[in-house]
This record gives structure tokens, sequence and C-alpha cells, in this order.
């Protein structure tokens, strides 16, 4: 995709677009918020099978949603799922659940 976009851009920036990495689940980040998870759910006797993490630093179009094993301690599937709140809490002055009725 990147190289049909960039064929169409000065050569310049061209090099810039083919050597950008799109954004992607980072491996080493997610094994580690899978152990914390692990021991959370251990200390509260929750499932030590499955966990589900969701890497909200990655932007809403890439696969952020992760099913975890913590058996095998990797990735089982992942997905896309929408964005959420950013740093406004929920229900808040602009919130749709509080929009005026015309």
């Amino acid at each position: 995709m990147y190289k049909l976009i960039c064929s169409f851009l000065p050569a310049f920036l061209l090099a810039i677009c083919v050597n950008a990495a799109a954004p992607a689940i980072d491996l080493n980040r997610t094994s580690a918020k899978a152990k914390q998870a692990l021991t959370f759910c251990k200390q509260k006797g929750y499932n030590t099978r499955y966990c589900i993490l969701i890497d909200m630093s990655l932007p809403s179009g890439v696969k952020r949603f992760i099913l975890w094993d913590f058996s095998k301690k990797n990735i089982i599937t992942s997905g896309l799922i929408s964005h959420g709140c950013g740093s406004m809490p929920w229900s808040g002055k602009w919130s749709k659940d509080k929009a005026p009725v015309q």
C-alpha cells in the first residue's frame, strides 16, 4: 500500500515512505504487560489461562486487541478495536450521552 501511495510523490519523499515502518504490536512490551496481568489474576483468583490486552498506544487502524495465552506466553489472536476517550473522562460535558435533544 505504501508503494502505491508513495509512487506519486517526489523521489526524496518516496524513500521516507518506503522505509517507514507501520505501527505494530510490540511483543516485548505485550509480554511484560501480560506478566503483570498474570500476577494480578493470581492475586484476585481470576482466570489464569487467558487474558485480553489492548495496546491503546497504537492507532485505532492497527490490530491492538490481543488475546494472550498465559501458559504458552504468546498471542493467540489479535484484532481491531475502536479508540477510547483519550484524556477526557467518559460521560463528560462533551459526551454524546449528555448532548442536548433537538
